[in-house]
């Protein structure tokens, strides 16, 4: 039969979390000789603070994991093509419509220069560059022409300076077809 002690101190503390209790840690003290000072007071502080930062941090990684998430979605659901790049027309991101439009895969395209992807010259990607609706044939190495409407848009910043561009590509194979 186990003897019972008394309990000499309690240590507690608030468990904030984005600036709301969400919690009261507390801890006994069971050795009748002890009791809590101010530096376990600091230690068991640091501890409590510790954990809310932790739960916050994975609350926020929970938040980026679902707006991604979010967005992979809305990108493989979107019909239209879109590719995006740096200054530079090195690709940093893909659809699953662009890579099936342009023969690409997300994998094999990122950070290669769209222009030489898609097999079109210096002079047409400037001209899509500028931003109006262009229709232009690509043409994908080892692959055929196709034939394809570009809207190109600029790709900002949190400070709205151009870091990139945006294409939205509509394939016209069909419809080209239909004409003839």
């Amino acid at each position: 039969r186990a003897a019972r002690r008394a309990l000499v101190s309690l240590l507690g503390a608030p468990l904030i979390v984005h600036n709301d209790i969400v919690a009261l840690i507390v801890i006994a003290n069971k050795r009748l000789q002890d009791n809590f000072d101010d530096d376990d007071f600091e230690i068991f502080s640091i501890m409590v603070n510790q954990i809310g930062i932790t739960i916050e941090n994975a609350r926020l990684h929970q938040a980026m994991t679902e707006m991604k998430n979010y967005r992979d979605h809305l990108m493989r659901s979107i019909q239209t093509g879109v590719i995006a790049m740096d200054l530079d027309g090195r690709v940093t991101s893909i659809n699953q419509s662009a890579g099936q439009i342009c023969g690409l895969v997300e994998s094999d395209a990122l950070g290669r220069h769209l222009a030489d992807l898609v097999g079109i010259e210096a002079e047409t990607a400037r001209r899509i560059q500028g931003g109006s609706l262009q229709t232009v044939e690509l043409a994908p190495p080892g692959g055929k022409k196709i034939p394809v409407e570009i809207l190109v848009s600029a790709l900002r910043n949190d400070r709205n300076e151009i870091i990139g561009r945006i294409w939205a590509i509509r394939d016209l194979t069909q419809i080209r077809e239909l004409e003839s």
